[in-house]
């Protein structure tokens, strides 16, 4: 278990790569982290802890980043999921073929515009990085 230069934590597995951080620290950095250069797909989990009431504005406000991110280049799947038990978790469940697509999708005009309105509709948010433990 480690501190980052951010004072956020994180902690490296032999052959998977876990990180669990505030949202607000940028993907890139975390990459940058890890040095992430032969990974062939990185899946980021974004948990977002919505303010009372602020739900189904929040997932109105996520239709269309949902649907133009599904579209980019280089993206495998981009989903937001509802805890069953906690009806104010909202998570993203995104999947890209590379760095790289991750950095263009976060330079989209589409992501610019509309994550730091999400972020406002946020109690708490949790980001998580992943690639495959076994790449056969």
């Amino acid at each position: 278990h480690y501190i980052t230069k951010f004072g956020k934590s994180y902690t490296h597995k032999q052959d998977r790569i876990h990180l669990t951080l505030k949202i607000q620290m940028d993907i890139m950095d975390l990459i940058r982290i890890y040095e992430l250069k032969e990974i062939v797909m990185i899946v980021i989990v974004s948990k977002n802890t919505v303010k009372e009431g602020k739900v189904e504005e929040f997932k109105n406000l996520t239709k269309e980043l949902i649907k133009l991110s599904q579209n980019e280049e280089g993206c495998i799947e981009y989903d937001l999921y509802q805890d069953v038990e906690n009806p104010n978790v909202l998570t993203f469940i995104e999947k890209w073929e590379s760095k790289e697509a991750i950095e263009k999708h976060r330079n989209s005009e589409h992501f610019i515009n509309t994550v730091p309105k999400i972020k406002s509709f946020n109690e708490e948010g949790e980001l998580t990085l992943y690639t495959l433990a076994h790449n056969e």
